[in-house]
C-alpha cells in the first residue's frame, strides 16, 4: 500500500467534502445519516433507493432477453416501447386491497417508468420483440440482425 497515493486519494475526496472528510463518514448519531448523501439511498435511514422495476439483461449471439420482475402486475396495465438502445417499460402496480389502510408497507405500489439500457441499438419500428409474462416475470425477446454480429474484412 502506497502512503503517497493513500494521501492523494483522501485530498482528492477532500474537494468534495471539504475538510470534513473524516467526520463525515464518521461522526454521525446514526450510520444511515451518512448515507443521505449516497446515491444509492434516499435519505431516509435504511431506506435504499431501488430501480423498479429490477431487470436482468441476458444476451446471445441470436437474441437478448430482458427479464423484468413484475409480481402481481396484469400484462394489460404494463406498456413496451423501443428507442434505438433504450427498452421503456412503463405500467402501474394496483393495490390488491385498496379498501384497506396500510399497517406496513414494503410493496411498491402506483405508476412506474423505467428504462432498460440495451447493449445493441434497435430500430424498434421493424424489430420483431416478443414479450410474455412467466410467474411475475416479463420475458422480453430481441432479436440480434445478423448485421449487428458479422466480422468485417479489412482490406
Amino acid at each position: 500500500m502506497n502512503p503517497d497515493k493513500i494521501n492523494k486519494w483522501l485530498d482528492f475526496a477532500k474537494t468534495f467534502t471539504g475538510n470534513d472528510f473524516w467526520s463525515d463518514i464518521f461522526d454521525q448519531q446514526k450510520p444511515q445519516e451518512g448515507m443521505g448523501n449516497n446515491p444509492f439511498f434516499n435519505g431516509k435511514p435504511g431506506g435504499a433507493t431501488r430501480l423498479f422495476p429490477a431487470a436482468d439483461i441476458l444476451f446471445s449471439d441470436q437474441e437478448i432477453v430482458v427479464l423484468i420482475d413484475l409480481p402481481g402486475v396484469a400484462k394489460e396495465d404494463v406498456r413496451l416501447s423501443l428507442h434505438d438502445e433504450v427498452l421503456y417499460v412503463k405500467g402501474e402496480v394496483k393495490p390488491l386491497f385498496p379498501q384497506y389502510s396500510s399497517y406496513t408497507s414494503e410493496r411498491f405500489s402506483g405508476s412506474f417508468e423505467r428504462p432498460i439500457g440495451l447493449p445493441v441499438r434497435f430500430d424498434g419500428q421493424t424489430t420483431q420483440v416478443r414479450a410474455a409474462f412467466h410467474q411475475g416475470t416479463l420475458i422480453v425477446r430481441i432479436p440480434v440482425s445478423s448485421a449487428w454480429n458479422r466480422n468485417i474484412r479489412i482490406e
